[in-house]
């Protein structure tokens, strides 16, 4: 069960079949507005801030192969996107980002942006990102500096930053673990932070809950 962050709409992953999956979208009043049946092992659910009517799925098949579709309720779509990386995430009601596709998991990538009207890809230009999140058209980006400590930077697509921080960073050999971010408000998060920066089987230490 996922709830939209306006509070007026719930959303049902539901499944009768381990390889397909049965989504449903609901006002709080329990209507049911649309419902629909996804060929899939596991799935991804990217639900927009905005508006309730926008839902990106990531279909995972048993062999690992995926389909991403994208759902609009309002326009009455449903197809695939093109797209070579399973875990996409919106930018406002129009655009979508992904990334990593030129660089290693510890050495970052670039972030691609999709517009959904034009059907077309483009390069943000922002580099060297080990982890990116969006809320509404606010995108947080980490990068690892000299230091081997996060960089976070919250800023918009046109490059405006309205905030920037310092944390640990930790890996796990292979690559960066990034803590589960929470949202409030498209201007404030609350995040676990380490104490100190290693590798995850390494650090003893306790975390601390960290408003920003």
């Amino acid at each position: 069960v996922l709830i939209h962050p306006t509070k007026d709409h719930i959303l049902l992953h539901t499944t009768d079949n381990p390889t397909s999956a049965t989504i449903k979208m609901l006002s709080v009043d329990g209507i049911i507005h649309d419902e629909i049946v996804v060929e899939s092992s596991e799935l991804g659910i990217e639900w927009n801030d905005l508006d309730p009517s926008l839902i990106l799925l990531t279909a995972f098949h048993q062999d690992w192969s995926f389909d991403v579709f994208l759902y609009s309720g309002n326009e009455g779509v449903f197809g695939l996107i093109d797209i070579e990386e399973p875990f996409p995430k919106w930018y406002g009601t129009d655009k979508i980002l992904t990334g990593f596709l030129d660089g290693h998991s510890l050495d970052g990538g670039s972030l691609l942006v999709y517009d959904i009207t034009s059907e077309k890809w483009k390069d943000s230009e922002l580099t060297d990102v080990v982890y990116f999140d969006t809320y509404g058209e606010v995108l947080l980006i980490v990068r690892i500096n000299e230091e081997n400590d996060a960089l976070y930077t919250l800023m918009n697509l046109d490059g405006v930053v309205s905030a920037e921080w310092m944390m640990p960073a930790v890996s796990n050999y292979s690559e960066w673990v990034f803590p589960e971010i929470a949202w409030l408000s498209d201007n404030a998060v609350f995040m676990p932070s380490p104490e100190e920066s290693g590798q995850l089987d390494n650090l003893a230490g306790l975390y601390r809950l960290v408003r920003i």
